[in-house]
């Protein structure tokens, strides 16, 4: 190409062919190699967690009431669900502590003066904890 003479660039494609052929690799050489290290976390994550997510379905089986024996022949199958029974009579009792109160939480300010300033602290956190749907996530987080 003579020096008098300039390059046409494509108005859709700025970039030169050999430089958006790179560019592109690069960005496929990203996408590969992010797969790839996602895929690694999530493969450790779970050989990590195996045991742990096979006790936490065991303990919700019992918990459920669903028993892990097989049917005997000739024998009854009677199955009483204490688990559940027990785990939610505790889950009452427990409930009926936190929420036993009028006032959920109680903010006290250091000095007299930050008694207002503890009131708007205090209903400003009532009022997100109702929006969060608090009471529903202690009972579940209880059980």
């Amino acid at each position: 190409m003579e020096q008098n003479q300039l390059a046409v660039i494509d108005p859709q494609n700025p970039m030169p062919p050999q430089q958006d052929e790179g560019k592109r690799r690069i960005s496929d050489m990203v996408l590969i190699k992010s797969a790839e290290y996602v895929t690694d976390l999530w493969k450790d994550s779970q050989s990590a967690t195996t045991q742990f997510r096979a006790r936490l379905s065991d303990f919700y089986k019992q918990y459920r009431g669903i028993p892990n024996r097989k049917n005997y022949e000739g024998l009854a199958n009677v199955f009483v669900n204490e688990t559940l029974e027990a785990c939610e009579s505790i889950v009452a009792q427990e409930v009926h502590t936190i929420f036993g109160e009028p006032r959920p939480v109680m903010v006290q300010g250091r000095e007299e003066t930050d008694a207002i300033k503890s009131q708007l602290v205090e209903n400003l956190m009532e009022y997100y904890f109702d929006m969060m749907g608090f009471k529903s996530k202690i009972i579940r987080q209880v059980r």
